[in-house]
């Protein structure tokens, strides 16, 4: 809305910046990242395809805080260049710069100073109710986004306080530039809470989430000390917009923290409801006389290194968890694949969760509960862990395993279940060869899908593609048991000759599969990596797709990590070219060849499989990927819509190519990025496509999204002859 009402003014320029990250907070940095929201990191492209800022007039600039001045120098330069033309300098950059700098430390001096002057002045108020605001700075301080609701608040006689100032109290008690004679010595008291506090919950990687939590942790302990420090009782309200997939998580964490009133804002919040809330909570909190905490849910996890379990239960979406159950045998864990749940319903998952969490993480939880709550007793359980992988965003994957963990405990039975899977973890305790080796096999794994969708729906005979689909991935888990090979076989590419030979031989047994000859459509399905490959959470789409009458092109599960690793070697490489030292030098390095090797092997085993029509969906390289998203989402983001966008515009020119689908679990702000360029993308492709939203229950709307797309794919088809690409030399040459 902002930059739209700028879009309206006769300007020169329109500063577009998308705040990546934020210098970590002095007492948490071990917290990691930093990371503002998935959606201002990806402001540009929405900005520009929505409100359609021409080019010259859009200023862009990157920018990633926690990587110091010297980085926001680099991401500035290029505006100023822009700005300055030829009268262009660094001693010009480095002045305004550090004019910049200046400001911003003047802010937050005035800020610190204000802050003193609030708490002084809380304790003219020990006999009020007075309440700590939580919320994005966007939230609190906008009077429409926040609905007025800190006014409404002071009028119902609530002393309402914005948490920066708290934060900024904090910061200076905590440097020592404050000296509270009531908290004098408990400054080290603190630090230990907070470790403790940390340790519980270390990969809170959302600088929003850390603000937040911070802000109630640090109230807690004034709560705590209120009788020496004079302060009244710091109650909490959140601010919550609807939607806002970061919160739902949060929502778990602040409730073993504290109690606290949840404001929903949406542009339909009306004052009356705003206004009843907050006087019911204001006679709630005058009738408790003390301070006490919730009963508190530690959301620990286990690491693989643990030496604490012997047995690790592997969530099965599909096919692809007994990749991970496999290696984990072939490299002497004890493991298995967890049964699924049907209850289809998620009953025992919904007793604890909020609804407005991933659905993938739901499901999951569905399924340790059943499993604990029906295999035997939970003392002979201690030793058993499930496994869930670790992340650190942008999206909200990264916090699943310690929200499982609290959850786990909340539900009765103890903390630590999970074990979080870090890629480095990993390779200190089995190696790259255990790496290369699970890497290898989910793509073999998603060959045998892509076989499969080529084929089931031409199928003379019912079930027989599904047969054989089982078959074969049955054979490559016997196989993954036991596949080892040397250094020199890896780095020749000679480890890879025995599972190219087993494609071979599954591509020829399917291609022997009696069919049809008919046309259909080809339905490109991408999306959320979990919801697309769970049959339970997507609602079988595919099948449903192909009783339609098209065919599915399902977006590989291995994408995630070719694309992960080839953001990870960009990172290390802007890491290496702000600071060149040896370390990242060696990280750099080390990156650079797992993502040479990562797009090796899947081209290689892909050339394997695939022949013919097949042939020419070979999957786009990662720099692909990222060039040709670019125009929609900013190439930093390295999450699922640059994977999403760009896998669309390499085969949307594809004559068979009808349509897509992208699949999300509701409230997922990554398919929030890739639903708000559906327009434009629909305009640039000329290609039918639709993104449908899960949560776990039945919406018959979801069949006639499906109904819809594959009618339009097939009218497109049989009337549109676009040229034709040679997607595989083009995927070749961004290998190359």
């Amino acid at each position: 809305g902002h930059y739209g009402k700028l879009a309206e003014r006769d300007l020169s320029y329109i500063f577009v910046p998308e705040v990546v990250d934020m210098e970590p907070l002095a007492w948490a940095p071990a917290w990691p990242r930093g990371f503002t929201c998935p959606l201002m990191q990806t402001i540009k492209g929405v900005v520009v395809n929505s409100v359609k800022v021409p080019s010259e007039k859009m200023l862009y600039a990157q920018l990633n805080y926690r990587g110091g001045r010297e980085r926001i120098r680099r991401q500035l330069e290029p505006v100023a260049r822009r700005l300055l033309g030829l009268d262009f300098n660094r001693e010009k950059l480095d002045h305004a710069l550090g004019r910049a700098y200046r400001a911003q430390e003047n802010f937050r001096n005035l800020m610190f100073e204000e802050s003193i002057k609030v708490m002084a002045e809380l304790r003219q108020h020990k006999d009020r109710v007075a309440a700590v605001f939580l919320g994005r700075p966007y939230t609190l301080f906008d009077d429409f986004v926040s609905k007025e609701s800190l006014r409404y608040a002071r009028e119902r006689g609530i002393v309402a306080l914005p948490q920066e100032f708290l934060l900024e109290y904090l910061r200076g008690w905590y440097d020592g530039r404050i000296e509270n004679a009531a908290l004098a010595g408990a400054r080290e008291k603190f630090k230990e809470e907070f470790s403790l506090l940390l340790a519980d919950m270390d990969n809170i990687y959302s600088i929003q989430m850390q603000k937040m939590l911070s802000t109630v942790i640090w109230a807690n302990f004034l709560n705590e000390r209120s009788a020496e420090t004079g302060l009244p009782l710091l109650y909490v309200i959140f601010q919550d917009p609807f939607l806002c997939g970061p919160n739902a998580m949060l929502r778990h964490y602040l409730g073993s923290l504290t109690s606290y009133l949840r404001l929903t804002l949406d542009e339909h919040t009306a004052p009356a409801g705003m206004i009843t809330r907050l006087e019911a909570f204001k006679n709630t909190c005058r009738s408790r006389r003390e301070f006490t905490r919730p009963r508190y849910f530690s959301a620990r996890t286990r690491y693989l290194n643990g030496p604490e379990w012997k047995k690790i239960l592997i969530p099965g979406p599909s096919r692809h968890a007994n990749v991970f159950a496999a290696m984990f045998r072939n490299y002497g864990v004890d493991a298995e694949v967890l049964p699924q749940s049907c209850d289809q319903d998620l009953s025992l998952a919904r007793r604890y969760v909020n609804g407005s969490e991933c659905l993938p993480l739901i499901q999951n939880v569905q399924d340790f509960l059943e499993h604990l709550s029906t295999d035997g007793k939970i003392e002979d359980q201690d030793d058993v862990v499930f496994f869930q992988g670790w992340a650190c965003g942008p999206c909200r994957y990264g916090l699943y395993a310690p929200t499982q963990s609290l959850l786990i405990n909340r539900a009765g039975y103890g903390e630590g279940r999970i074990c979080s899977i870090k890629l480095g973890d990993t390779m200190k305790k089995f190696g790259i060869k255990y790496i290369v080796g699970v890497y290898n096999g989910m793509v073999a794994m998603d060959l045998l899908y892509k076989l499969l969708h080529a084929t089931r729906p031409y199928e003379l005979k019912q079930g027989e593609s599904d047969a054989l689909f089982e078959h074969w991935a049955g054979r490559l888990e016997e196989f993954l048991q036991r596949y080892r090979f040397s250094m020199p076989a890896l780095l020749r590419g000679r480890h890879l000759r025995p599972l190219e030979q087993l494609l071979r031989e599954a591509a020829a047994a399917f291609a022997a599969v009696p069919r049809r000859v008919e046309k259909r459509p080809i339905i490109l399905l991408g999306g959320e990596f979990y919801v697309r490959i769970d049959d339970r959470c997507n609602q079988e789409i595919i099948r449903k797709i192909e009783a339609e009458g098209g065919e599915v092109s399902l977006a590989p599960a291995a994408e995630l990590f070719t694309y992960t690793a080839y953001i990870n070697y960009q990172e290390a490489l802007a890491a290496y070219e702000t600071d060149r030292n040896w370390r990242n030098l060696l990280n750099k390095s080390a990156h650079a060849l797992m993502n040479r090797v990562a797009e090796r092997d899947e081209h290689r085993l892909s050339a394997a499989v695939l022949s013919g029509s097949l042939h020419e969906r070979m999957e786009p390289a990662p720099a692909q990927l990222r060039d040709l998203s670019r125009p929609y989402v900013s190439e930093h983001y390295g999450g699922e819509p640059p994977m999403a966008i760009g896998r669309v515009c390499t085969f949307a020119r594809e004559a068979a190519v009808g349509g897509a689908v992208f699949v999300a679990p509701f409230t997922c702000m990554p398919a929030s990025v890739v639903d708000s360029q559906m327009g434009v993308l629909r305009e640039h492709l000329n290609l039918p496509m639709v993104t449908i939203y899960y949560d776990g229950k039945d919406n018959a709307n979801r069949d006639e999204f499906i109904e819809s797309l594959v009618f339009q794919a097939r009218q497109r088809v049989e009337r549109i002859r676009p040229p034709r690409d040679n997607l595989c030399r083009k995927s070749s040459a961004y290998r190359e």
